[in-house]
């Protein structure tokens, strides 16, 4: 549209395209309880493990949980960066929408699993991947480098989005959940802060999304048993 009304061209032939219908089933969320057995059951020092907890706790994409490095990790202020997506061709680009770029509040949970991630990568990068470490200046202590993946190998290499999403797939069923998708767990995290009553737009800066309406439509589905309780409620109203 705007090649044609700089006139670099006569007419948009995009218009002519049918649009591609929608033919994937509406994802489902998991309770709150599953989630809570799912955690329980992830071990945040394994970095596969780590991974899926950190698409849960924090509704990350799967490019934007292998995209991860330690930089983007402020135990102090006790926040995660979303600066960067790794794509399916092994690239570290910024995220594709301005949203997409942003700061999340580190929970408990997402603390205490970043930190025994930290100490289990930095065991075995001090026998494998001795290039991905610094010296504190102070200490003389061996330190993970600000651009390590968080989410990698025992070599510090980082893991292709589509491994994790493999590696979820082999394993979700010894975690009780046979038919859920990794980034199923992205939406559980939605559902589930639209069920606590946190407010859309909120919701769609935690999520990254580019407009508001994905997240109004998580919000309202996710919400639909609270109105259906308040609507009982003035039912009494109605019929007094």
């Amino acid at each position: 549209d705007h090649a044609v009304k700089a006139k670099v061209i006569a007419e948009n032939p995009c218009k002519h395209i049918d649009k591609p219908k929608i033919d994937t089933p509406e994802k489902t969320a998991l309770e709150a309880e599953a989630v809570r057995t799912l955690l329980v059951a992830l071990n945040p020092a394994e970095y596969m493990e780590c991974g899926v907890l950190l698409a849960t706790t924090l509704g990350l994409r799967r490019g934007e949980v292998v995209g991860l490095s330690w930089d983007d990790v402020n135990f102090n202020e006790l926040t995660v960066s979303v600066r960067h997506t790794y794509d399916d061709d092994g690239n570290l680009n910024p995220p594709k929408t301005k949203t997409s770029n942003r700061i999340l509040p580190m929970s408990e949970t997402v603390r205490d699993a970043l930190k025994a991630r930290y100490d289990a990568q930095l065991a075995y990068l001090k026998l494998y991947g001795q290039q991905h470490l610094t010296k504190n200046p102070i200490t003389g202590d061996f330190e993970i480098g600000p651009e390590a993946p968080v989410i990698s190998d025992r070599f510090g290499n980082r893991i292709h989005p589509a491994g994790l999403g493999r590696w979820w797939y082999k394993h979700r069923a010894a975690f009780g959940l046979p038919d859920c998708t990794l980034h199923q767990l992205r939406h559980t995290f939605l559902t589930l802060a639209a069920k606590q009553g946190v407010h859309p737009s909120v919701m769609q800066k935690l999520a990254g999304h580019s407009t508001a309406r994905i997240t109004m439509e998580v919000y309202t589905h996710a919400n639909m048993d609270d109105k259906r309780a308040a609507m009982q409620s003035l039912q009494s109203v109605f019929t007094q």
